[in-house]
């Protein structure tokens, strides 16, 4: 919380007032959002689509 208040507080000089306190809520939230996605990503497991084509890769060295 003491972080949040703070970044509020650098942020009022070029922004406003409004601006940074309207922000405060957004810092938090993207912290918690970030947070949940990473570790669901760690946890989940990937799916490799059935139905996707297969199709060949060619690698090509341009000389220069």
């Amino acid at each position: 919380a003491l972080i949040v208040m703070l970044q509020t507080l650098v942020s009022i000089p070029s922004n406003g007032i409004a601006r940074s306190l309207f922000a405060m809520p957004l810092l938090v939230a993207s912290h918690i959002f970030y947070g949940i996605g990473f570790w669901r990503g760690l946890f989940t497991k990937l799916h490799r689509g059935k139905n996707r084509p297969k199709f060949e890769v060619r690698l090509e060295k341009i000389a220069l």
